[in-house]
């Protein structure tokens, strides 16, 4: 079972008296970067909330927005009256002083100063900050089921990729005895052809000859790529945990590892078009591994 970095999860519900919505958005991305947008009732808990995300998201770009009703953030800024009212006299002044009309505009540009809005003194609860989190855990659990309902779309093409390559191997296994078999054969007329088997010491013919077969047998390397193919759909099927990304990748790693010795060992023409074919499927495999947590 494997789980897509792509994935959301939307909870509402009521902390307290406010009604607060929870979005979660994330996508691949080699590391955890989560980007975090809550109204200032919230911010005390910022450092908590970031925690409670990296523990559940592990991986991936994260956009989390947590927003609250218009009433809910009205209440939760102070504007102050007294500073205002400072800064429009002051202003004013200076404007008669300078002789300057002074207009609407002046309202806006108060509102800019500093010190004239403030968070309110709003805090969360104990009650409250225990609500918000089974609200935050809630879009979790949403995005955990998006994500992994994403993942088995994945899944199932890294199962059509994985038993490409065993198909194709295993008309790699049925074609190499033949291609030894066609070599001797080809050694054995090109030495008659230069009237050279008369001469040939028929024992050192068969030494050389069994060396050089040797160094183009490829058994190993196709056991070792069966069992790696079969670890890889092993681990990715295993339900213990849905953190795969980077195991399947370095295992994705040893199987073009073989994949590339067959390859060079081949010196067959249809062997080496099953190689390139199996090297498809692999890249195929590494692309998408790319959006695995």
């Amino acid at each position: 079972m494997v789980a897509s970095m792509t994935g959301f999860g939307r909870k509402t519900a009521k902390v307290g008296d406010k009604t607060v919505t929870v979005e979660i958005k994330t996508v691949n991305n080699k590391y955890l970067d989560i980007y975090l947008k809550l109204p200032q009732i919230f911010r005390s808990k910022e450092t908590d909330i970031r925690r409670l995300l990296a523990d559940f998201v592990v991986r991936g770009k994260t956009e989390v927005t947590i927003s609250t009703n218009d009433a809910d953030l009205e209440r939760a800024y102070t504007i102050n009256r007294a500073a205002v009212l400072s800064y429009y006299q002051q202003l004013t002044a200076i404007g008669q002083e300078m002789n300057i009309t002074v207009g609407e505009s002046l309202l806006a540009a108060i509102l800019r100063m500093p010190e004239i809005i403030s968070g309110g003194n709003i805090e969360l609860s104990d009650e409250e900050w225990q609500q918000l989190q089974t609200l935050i855990r809630g879009a979790l659990t949403d995005l955990l089921q998006y994500r992994l309902a994403e993942g088995s779309a994945l899944e199932a093409d890294f199962e059509e990729q994985i038993v490409d390559i065993l198909q194709r191997l295993q008309t790699v296994k049925t074609l190499a005895p033949q291609r030894l078999t066609q070599m001797r054969e080809r050694i054995t007329k090109a030495l008659h052809e230069w009237q050279l088997n008369e001469k040939a010491d028929k024992n050192r013919f068969e030494q050389e000859l069994l060396y050089y077969l040797e160094k183009l047998d490829i058994n190993e390397e196709v056991v070792r790529l069966t069992t790696h193919c079969h670890y890889f759909l092993t681990e990715m099927r295993s339900t213990n945990k849905t953190e795969k990304g980077k195991k399947l990748n370095f295992i994705t790693q040893e199987i073009g590892r073989e994949i590339n010795t067959i390859g060079s060992k081949a010196n067959d023409a249809n062997i080496q078009i099953e190689v390139v074919q199996m090297k498809d499927a692999l890249e195929r495999i590494k692309e998408q591994l790319l959006n695995i947590i």
